[in-house]
Parts: structure tokens; sequence; C-alpha cells
């Protein structure tokens, strides 16, 4: 059984692409904003 976090891990750069595309540039900086937290968050791990 595949646990939770490895596959928002595939999923996550695939939808982080899509929503680059569809989404305007203000929720493009909210998104920026969680992948930097979430890379800074990875990195404390």
């Amino acid at each position: 059984m595949l646990k939770l976090a490895d596959v928002v891990m595939q999923l996550f750069p695939v939808l982080h692409s899509t929503y680059r595309v569809l989404l305007g540039h203000k929720e493009r900086e909210i998104l920026s904003r969680l992948w930097v937290e979430e890379n800074q968050f990875k990195q404390r791990v």
C-alpha cells in the first residue's frame, strides 16, 4: 500500500505545472509561497 506522502510527491509536480498554466498571477504567487514552504519543511526534516 502506497503511503499518502509518496502519492503526493508523485502527483505534486504534475499538479504544480497544471496550476501554473491555469491559474492567474495572484494564485501563482500563493502557490509559489506554498512550494517554498514545502521545500523548507523538507530541508528541516
